[in-house]
């Protein structure tokens, strides 16, 4: 099948080839960065199937991502699919609100997003989360404590410190 050449990336490596990645877009201001990453993911030869949780779509849409990730349906909803199950190889949350981080930390499931992140934990699988946020917010005892309290089920990548924000690295 020949993708529509406007959906079509240019490989820049196959790092990445044979890795299917579910991205969860949250609700960040970062969301707005979540059309590169995906087709970024994609330069490095990943197949990515886009997630949009509530918050996240207060920054980004559906179309914009489902664009970047070639074409492919974004999951919002829970479905009779078993959508929220751990299909792929890992998850990304990215970004990674304090909001994401503290329903993470707490174990709720009551969020397509939510219940696809429990599932990943449960199936052992890799979850990566890139926090993205005002300066406040990350640096909260709460959000500190969120991110403490899930270090050791999840790989965090650290993000960028700039303009008073963490900002995707």
């Amino acid at each position: 099948m020949e993708i529509n050449s406007d959906l079509r990336v240019d490989s820049i490596s196959k790092s990445l080839d044979g890795f299917h990645l579910d991205v969860l877009v949250t609700g960040s201001i970062g969301a707005v960065e979540s059309v590169k990453f995906l087709r970024s993911l994609r330069r490095l030869s990943a197949c990515v199937y886009p997630w949009l949780s509530k918050g996240g779509s207060l920054f980004t849409t559906e179309d914009a991502l489902s664009w970047a990730a070639g074409g492919r349906k974004v999951m919002r909803e829970f479905s009779g699919e078993h959508s929220h199950i751990a299909h792929h190889d890992a998850l990304i949350v990215a970004p990674a609100s304090s909001n994401m981080i503290a329903q993470i930390a707490g174990g709720f499931t009551s969020e397509p997003g939510t219940a696809l992140v429990a599932s990943y934990l449960g199936a052992k699988k890799p979850v990566i989360l890139v926090p993205n946020m005002h300066e406040s917010l990350y640096d909260s005892p709460f959000v500190r404590d969120n991110l403490k309290k899930i270090s050791h089920v999840v790989t965090l990548l650290e993000p960028k410190k700039e303009e008073g924000k963490y900002k995707f690295p």
